[in-house]
């Protein structure tokens, strides 16, 4: 069989060819339906992630807390030079009272609810963002992996967080005012709903990726104590693992093969039924085995955002 000159990699067409591939991934329109799915997912992930802080973050991040301003700063190195310390701005450092504490718990609870229903656009995704950061710059070495997550997925939904439970599609621009009709069907496919959603996949793809080979790094994921260890330490549904057991080395080998698995069905369009069951196993896996619902719920929510790639071309 004899190739087309256009075919060969060294033609002008063939890296035009890649050009308009990666111009059709970031930048084609989307509809912002999946924005909506997802914002309300996150939504309700952050409503009771706040309503975990409201339970440690006043008593923990005050002037008479656990941690408080003094140990806070020492802590992230306030003053030592390479730290990145001197880039904190949370009110948690000049107004250190358990008041201010819930006041930002509040105010993330309130934003999280109303991110929800859509009330507010972009501006309450940001509100629940910078009441987020707020609470980890001032206890960054407290915040978990699925706070992290959460982080970076709420500032990739405030590049369009999708429609208002109040039937506009305006939401996205910052408000819930009804437009006409011809208005809402034309905003309902944008370019921005595209790029949100792929931010948030080639994040989730590389997050996986990069904690799966991080596991690798530790001896406990190779003999198959890891798992035991991480029934420990989150008290899971499953209880506390034995590490010579065969339940624990099997349930070590299946978390770290879930990883890999998930992120090779997600880049896929076609094996989407398996990427679907893969990221379900991976939620249950670190609800029952780690306890860490938060990142089972942070699981569900970057699924969520790959409903486009489950529709053939």
């Amino acid at each position: 069989m004899t190739l087309d000159r256009s075919d060969k990699p060294w033609t002008l067409e063939f890296y035009r060819n890649i050009a308009r591939t990666w111009d059709t991934f970031w930048f084609s329109a989307t509809s912002n339906s999946i924005n909506t799915t997802v914002r309300i997912a996150l939504g309700l992930v952050m409503c009771l992630q706040f309503l975990l802080h409201c339970l440690w973050v006043p008593d923990w991040l005050t002037g008479k807390g656990w941690l408080n301003e003094s140990v806070g700063h020492y802590l992230i190195g306030q003053g030592m030079e390479g730290t990145g310390s001197e880039y904190r701005w949370s009110l948690l450092y000049g107004w250190n009272s358990s008041g201010v504490a819930w006041g930002i718990c509040l105010v993330g609870l309130v934003a999280s609810a109303l991110m929800v229903i859509g009330f507010g656009g972009r501006v309450v995704v940001l509100l629940v963002w910078g009441a987020v950061v707020m609470i980890h710059q001032r206890s960054p070495w407290l915040t978990l992996p699925a706070e992290m997550l959460q982080i970076a997925a709420l500032l990739y939904l405030a590049i369009e967080p999708g429609m208002s439970w109040f039937g506009s599609s305006q939401v996205g621009r910052g408000g819930i005012g009804i437009g006409s009709q011809k208005e809402s069907s034309a905003s309902e496919y944008r370019v921005l709903s595209n790029l949100a959603m792929r931010c948030m996949q080639v994040h989730w793809i590389l997050w996986l990726v990069m904690a799966a080979t991080s596991m690798l790094q530790q001896v406990a994921w190779w003999n198959g104590t890891a798992a035991a260890v991480l029934s420990e330490q989150g008290a899971g549904l499953m209880g506390v693992l034995t590490r010579s057991s065969l339940w624990g080395q099997l349930a070590t080998m299946g978390l770290l093969a879930v990883h890999f698995s998930t992120a090779i069905f997600l880049v896929n369009r076609r094996s989407w039924g398996f990427a679907v069951l893969s990221s379900a196993l991976l939620a249950i896996g670190l609800v029952v085995i780690a306890g860490d619902w938060m990142m089972g719920g942070m699981v569900i929510v970057f699924l969520l955002a790959f409903q486009g790639n489950s529709k053939s071309e």
